[in-house]
């Protein structure tokens, strides 16, 4: 930068123009400050089996967890949720622990009788067990698969009319179909130890009324079917040689109707 300085003129003296130069100075020398030390960048998140859960939190990295809403956080696959021994494919109750005869749900006892519902031929009324659950013996309840007659469901000789003394049978079995409408499946079978087509015919149109009697009382149509077996199904076998009154009993005892529950629809309690 160049500083002009005027000097006032002096008398008889010339004009004197003073130019002073100011000379740069010489940069002074700043130390660089030392770079400060970052951080390595994290590392990504590896998440092997794709699941949501990364590697680091993840149990079983290379399992996909079934995102089920059950321990989901874990990252591994619960394949029976409950642990009551059904895995959750095959378990309507996946959350809700039952035995496998309920295919693993919790079991049901409405009237706290200490029999449980899909086992009570009365539900609904406390009984004991020596009862089936009712108050009073029942003439039709459950063993298994099939639903025992106590007493023989009786026709008119060689038809297929129900006599009026088996109504109250047929009631009880009307009533016990109506407090378990879980069986959606029930077959009557009808059994007639004669030669082939007449006991066929003969058996299969007593199941198919005994099948009209329980429509025209309430039971869903669709829930029942009746097949007749004519001889092929003997309850016991036939003697031989052993005289017309052995031969007659045994007879007596295969002609008969049995009921058969073959399809249960499983219902959360």
């Amino acid at each position: 930068m160049a500083i002009v300085t005027l000097v006032a003129p002096r008398p008889h003296a010339a004009l004197a123009l003073l130019v002073l130069c100011a000379c740069p100075r010489a940069t002074e020398e700043r130390p660089t400050p030392p770079l400060e030390a970052r951080a390595p960048a994290p590392a990504p998140a590896v998440d092997t089996d794709r699941d949501g859960v990364v590697d680091s939190s993840d149990a079983c990295p290379a399992a996909l967890e079934d995102l089920d809403g059950f321990e989901d956080d874990d990252g591994c696959p619960e394949e029976d949720n409950d642990r009551d021994g059904l895995a959750d494919a095959d378990d309507p109750c996946p959350n809700d622990a039952g035995p496998a005869e309920n295919r693993g749900c919790p079991d049901a006892d409405a009237d706290a009788d200490g029999l449980v519902d899909r086992l009570d031929a009365c539900p609904r009324e406390a009984g004991p067990a020596e009862h089936w659950g009712c108050a009073a013996r029942p003439l039709a309840h459950l063993d298994g698969a099939q639903i025992i007659l106590e007493e023989p469901v009786v026709f008119d000789y060689d038809k297929w009319v129900i006599k009026p003394l088996s109504f109250p049978l047929l009631d009880q079995l009307v009533a016990l179909l109506a407090a378990h409408p879980e069986w959606t499946r029930v077959e009557i079978e009808g059994h007639y130890p004669e030669p082939c087509c007449y006991g066929r015919k003969l058996s299969d149109n007593r199941a198919q009324a005994v099948r009209e009697y329980l429509i025209q009382h309430g039971i869903e149509s669709e829930r029942l079917i009746a097949h007749g077996f004519a001889g092929e199904r003997p309850l016991v076998p036939e003697p031989k040689g052993a005289g017309k009154k052995a031969l007659a009993e045994a007879r007596a005892r295969n002609r008969r109707i049995e009921v058969h529950v073959r399809e249960v629809e499983v219902r959360r309690p």
